[in-house]
């Protein structure tokens, strides 16, 4: 391999760097917001994060990512570059994924969790307000990772879609999702191995009832609340037919929140602007590597009005699952307790590179090497 062109937008520079170290709180911003100030007056170029802290107050790390993130008055926002030395927990383990470029050193943990919350007395109102308050405040950073994680998971899928012939040979009938995943759990611990299995889970449920709930008669709603009722009655319809056989089961064990899960995947898929936005996105970032040639001659014939239309029809069912799986996936973290080695976050696509290990390809290694690895077998065929 030839020798690198260094690119600043992917390397990390301690001259241009604001060190996050301890908890997280007010102090943070105080220490902090003069270095960030100075270093986006000095100039436009990145300025890089470096973090080992255990986490603390996220309303206090948001406001720093706020301000790291910021767009400037008649200027876009400076390139953010993220890399954990030692520790990246809790809200600091969001702070390194909000990177527009994230690095970890080999040895480093990121520690990902849901939103804590403390309270000596509490009544069963406010244990009602505060669950309702976590569960809203942990969709949005799964949310909030997802896309900020997708290009990094796309690359991911494009990275081991070669191994997929070897997977389907034992098991035809799978999804191009499932072979991900699959070949995903190969690189990972147990319980991430188990995470995947279940994101996957929730990935297939919500496509089988999507599937039922097509199939059924529709009905015009006018308003948002009549077309959630009608879904709710369509997959409690669901869940009576697919269980009609368990004479015990019954909604009170664990039914509700099952009904719950699959309305927010199902709302998600079928009304979720912001999903629809960002599908349209990728297919777009991404057509590339799954248009085949003879689409790629239709799409250069495409009309400029209709080209986002045209892609959705051709690709966007293949970027879905994929989507929708990181979304499961951001979801089961901010639920549980998961203490990420490097290699483990980079093939969840938390992370971008691991710093050192050159057999984990990265975006950068494309970048600055001219004779680097290409990401997928289409580009391989096409140099």
């Amino acid at each position: 391999m030839t020798s690198p062109r260094p690119n600043p937008d992917f390397r990390p520079s301690p001259e241009r760097g604001i060190f996050l170290t301890g908890v997280i709180g007010s102090d943070t911003l105080d220490r902090l917001t003069p270095s960030i100030l100075k270093l986006q007056a000095q100039s436009r170029s990145p300025i890089s994060l470096y973090i080992d802290s255990p986490g603390g107050n996220t309303f206090h790390a948001e406001m720093l990512q706020g301000l790291l993130q910021a767009r400037q008055q008649d200027q876009f926002p400076i390139r953010l570059i993220t890399v954990t030395t030692a520790t990246a927990a809790s809200a600091a383990a969001d702070l390194l994924i909000s990177g527009d470029y994230a690095l970890a050193y080999p040895h480093s943990i990121i520690h990902c969790h849901g939103i804590r919350m403390g309270q000596d007395e509490i009544t069963h109102e406010g244990a009602v307000d505060i669950a309702r308050y976590l569960s809203s405040r942990n969709e949005s950073f799964a949310l909030r990772h997802a896309f900020r994680c997708i290009s990094r998971f796309c690359f991911r899928f494009f990275r081991i879609r070669p191994d997929f012939p070897e997977i389907l040979a034992n098991d035809a009938n799978l999804t191009d999702v499932a072979c991900f995943v699959r070949a995903l759990q190969d690189h990972l611990a147990p319980d991430l191995q188990r995470l995947l299995d279940e994101a996957l889970r929730l990935s297939l449920e919500s496509d089988e009832l999507a599937d039922y709930l097509a199939s059924r008669p529709s009905r015009n709603t006018k308003t948002r609340a009549e077309f959630e009722a009608l879904v709710f009655k369509r997959i409690i319809d669901f869940e009576l037919k697919r269980h009609k056989l368990q004479k015990t089961w019954s909604f009170l064990d664990l039914g509700f929140e099952r009904i719950e899960e699959k309305f927010r995947l199902l709302i998600d898929a079928q009304a979720g602007e912001h999903h629809t936005q960002m599908i349209s996105r990728l297919c777009y970032q991404w057509k590339d590597f799954f248009l085949t040639d003879q689409q790629e001659g239709e799409w250069e014939t495409i009309e400029d009005t209709k080209q986002e239309e045209w892609l959705n029809q051709k690709i966007g069912e293949k970027l879905r699952p994929i989507w929708f799986l990181l979304v499961s996936i951001g979801r089961l973290l901010q639920k549980g307790e998961f203490r990420l080695s490097a290699e483990d976050a980079y093939w969840l696509g938390l992370i971008d590179e691991v710093i050192g290990r050159d057999d984990l390809h990265s975006l950068r290694q494309i970048v600055e090497y001219t004779d680097a690895p290409e990401p997928t077998e289409k580009l391989e065929s096409k140099n």
